[in-house]
């Protein structure tokens, strides 16, 4: 009796207590509550807002791009997916995008514009990145399982053909919107307005990013 008596107290003592426990439970909490916050707040409030949008085509099944673009930078992204030549929607679609950060101003920090490359761009292509837009943030090649889901969003439907639309990106890496792209000047200038509106509002509403 003696014997079980003193490995009771010790065995007691080697259990952490919850008051031991609470420092790491705190230190989770204070990893764990934000993204929670933030996931909630972009696929809640901001959904909702966005369904109210006559610009673009919500994207409602969520998506993880996040890998593609490298690190853990919590920014919104102006998107587009070439392949390895840079048609006329294509140099179209990067100089809107090119803009819209412009126009952007103060918010500029918060937003980044991406090339998501389908394979590698040819001499001309590249020339055309080196000289018009280094600026732009270029991704790894995207790969099979990324095509499959574009495959099945709305805009694809409508038009099937990925080179053929602008993206956003929210701070989760998860598609937002989507943007036809234009074989003209003058209605890509007019559709990059109303992409432009779309951003703005979007980062009014965001607390993220």
């Amino acid at each position: 009796m003696e014997k079980n008596s003193t490995i009771a107290p010790a065995i007691s003592a080697i259990k952490p207590t919850w008051r031991q426990r609470l420092p790491l439970l705190l230190i989770l909490a204070s990893f764990v509550l934000p993204a929670l916050a933030a996931f909630l707040l972009l696929r809640f409030n901001v959904w909702q807002q966005l369904e109210k949008t006559e610009n673009g085509i919500l994207i409602t099944t969520p998506t993880q791009l996040q890998p593609l673009f490298g690190g853990d930078q919590a920014t919104w992204k102006l998107l587009y997916v070439s392949n390895s030549q840079c048609d006329t929607p294509c140099q179209l679609a990067l100089m809107q995008l090119r803009q819209i950060h412009k126009a952007l101003g103060v918010d500029q920090y918060r937003v980044e514009h991406w090339l998501l490359p389908q394979a590698t761009p040819d001499a001309d292509f590249q020339n055309l990145i080196d000289t018009t837009f280094a600026d732009m943030q270029i991704s790894q090649p995207i790969s099979a399982q990324d095509l499959a889901w574009f495959a099945q969003t709305p805009a694809y439907q409508q038009q099937a053909d990925i080179h053929q639309w602008v993206w956003i990106v929210d701070p989760l890496g998860q598609v937002v919107t989507a943007y036809p792209t234009y074989t003209e000047m003058q209605p890509a200038i007019l559709a990059g307005k109303k992409l432009l509106h779309d951003l703005k509002h979007l980062l009014k509403l965001s607390r993220v990013g």
